[in-house]
């Protein structure tokens, strides 16, 4: 009998899954702009104006962030005047997944 549950197997596939990985980072950035925009109470048909781009395209950004693109993300942070970073750094320790532990996400640190 193995110590790893299911879950921790399960989870461990999608954590080393590209399309996972990118559909996590893609989700996060745009929960970040969100909250840049409602703190500076810009619109989407604002910040569509700003980068220059149509109305559709922000929500097309908004409602499938999995194919952001560098470019894209830049003509964001210009529009909200905010900084990107982009960098590489170690990998976290996977996660495992045992009943009655709560976990947390990174970005509620």
């Amino acid at each position: 009998m193995t110590d790893e549950s299911w879950l921790d197997r399960a989870a461990g596939t999608y954590q080393r899954d590209p399309d996972f990985i990118a559909e996590g980072l893609s989700l996060e950035l745009m929960e970040q702009a969100t909250v840049l925009m409602d703190a500076a109470g810009i619109t989407r048909a604002e910040l569509a104006q700003r980068m220059g781009v149509s109305k559709p395209y922000v929500t097309r950004l908004f409602r499938a962030p999995a194919n952001l693109t560098l470019r894209s993300l830049a003509q964001i942070a210009l529009a909200l005047d905010a900084a990107l970073t982009v960098s590489f750094c170690e990998a976290p320790t996977p996660r495992r997944f045992a009943p009655g532990v709560q976990y947390t996400s990174p970005t509620s640190r």
